[in-house]
């Protein structure tokens, strides 16, 4: 009964662990949502035409305020998610997915998009 009382135990603290990583990363996937809602609707053309100057602004600070509140949950997580790892000497699964890996195609992702907007804002430039 010892073993089995260590081993609940064990698993109570790896649970309580969990808790503060499963709420950073719902805020987390909750922005990611906005950030792709916003990027589907920044991306339409008819925006364009809706006749407020001011709009692109606001846009682009959207866009921005989004990029920052991305990073938050993105740094907390790389850091506590590799504590936990230590810890408990075990992966940190989400949804049966390794979640570091996960937020690393994520990053990934996000890079190669980031990296299409300069290609294009530089190709629109060159245009005479």
């Amino acid at each position: 009964t010892d073993t089995v009382f260590e081993l609940y135990r064990q698993e109570v603290a790896k649970l309580t662990d969990q808790l503060p990583l499963v709420e950073t990363i719902t805020r987390r996937e909750f922005v990611k949502f906005r950030l792709k809602e916003f990027t589907k609707s920044a991306s339409d053309p008819q925006r364009l035409f809706q006749g407020d100057p001011q709009r692109l602004l606001r846009v682009e600070a959207q866009r921005k305020e989004l990029d920052v509140e991305i990073r938050r949950p993105n740094d907390i997580l790389l850091k506590e998610l590799l504590a936990y790892e230590k810890k408990h000497n075990c992966r940190f699964m989400c949804k049966g997915e390794y979640y570091l890996q996960l937020m690393s195609h994520d990053v990934i992702d996000e890079t190669r998009h980031v990296e299409q907007e300069v290609r294009a804002k530089q190709q629109g430039a060159m245009i005479p």
